[in-house]
């Protein structure tokens, strides 16, 4: 089974000296390890990310991400801006984050974003994580309106990226209440609109 040093792992999450010893002792009381040991295999480290992401809020200087930090519950500590849990040290990150708290306080979890190009849609996903569930409708897919239509019905809010490349025959299917229209590119164009939405 392959594995992986524990230092490595903690390293490249943003912990490191006094920061890595807790973060071992979260893994610890997870289970996920004991003490003595050095490597982690790499089955778990979905397991080990989730422990520490559920236990630990990273936050860096910015005082918007200290004051979410300290409203949060976790656990704080400081760390190089690119591991933020508030920032990730990009807009991106920051409107993202933003999106989902709008979301978890109105008890909205599903997100269908009509459009994006495929980076966009990566990272998308890559930043909301397991914190929403979501799904992309895109010109690749084609969707008829019976399609289209059972993921409108699936969704709590959908969002049309109308500045994507994206169909204007298949954003005319997009209809409901709960259906809103981004008009700027970017990731944190689009979270924001969500957040006004919810918001309102």
């Amino acid at each position: 089974m392959q594995d992986i040093s524990l230092i490595d792992v903690l390293g490249a999450l943003g912990l490191e000296s006094t920061a890595a010893d807790i973060g071992l002792d979260v893994l610890y009381r997870a289970r996920l390890t004991r003490p003595g040991k050095g490597r982690i295999a790499k089955a778990k480290l979905p397991q080990a990310e989730k422990a520490i992401r559920e236990t630990i809020f990273r936050t860096c200087h910015k005082q918007a991400c200290r004051e979410k930090a300290r409203c949060d519950g976790r656990m704080i500590i400081d760390v190089v801006a690119k591991h933020c849990d508030g920032c990730g040290g990009g807009d991106n990150r920051t409107a993202v984050v933003e999106m989902l708290e709008a979301m978890r306080g109105s008890g909205q979890t599903k997100l269908l974003v009509v459009g994006g190009g495929p980076g966009s849609r990566r990272e998308l996903q890559a930043l909301c994580s397991e914190r929403c569930e979501l799904r992309f409708l895109t010109e690749e897919q084609n969707p008829g309106r019976k399609t289209s239509d059972k993921h409108v019905a699936w969704a709590d809010v959908v969002v049309i990226w109308a500045s994507t490349p994206i169909p204007h025959k298949m954003t005319q299917a997009i209809r409901g209440p709960h259906v809103i229209t981004c008009g700027q590119r970017g990731i944190g164009a689009l979270a924001r609109e969500v957040t006004r939405y919810l918001s309102a």
